[in-house]
């Protein structure tokens, strides 16, 4: 989902509408938690099936000297769900 997307679909619904995370564990198990907020990471895709990276991060181990990306990321907004 785009940012785009998400402000789209939050139009669709009252302002003042409490938002929860929820997932499902392997025994069906709801969790529900509050919305921790959103944060600015990069995704970066590798054979074991990616992991994020912070941006402070990103830059000193993705980015060169002369300020030229890598290309092996891809900037994504990460919602925390908080911990199950």
């Amino acid at each position: 989902m785009t940012v785009k997307e998400l402000i789209e679909e939050l139009k669709k619904h009252d302002e003042d509408t409490e938002i929860l995370i929820t997932s499902v564990d392997p025994t069906d198990y709801t969790y529900i938690n509050d919305f921790g907020g959103i944060d600015l990471q990069y995704f970066i895709d590798d054979d074991e099936g990616g992991y994020l990276v912070d941006e402070e991060d990103y830059e000193e181990d993705y980015i060169d000297e002369d300020g030229d990306d890598d290309g092996k990321g891809k900037k994504v907004l990460v919602v925390n769900g908080g911990y199950c």
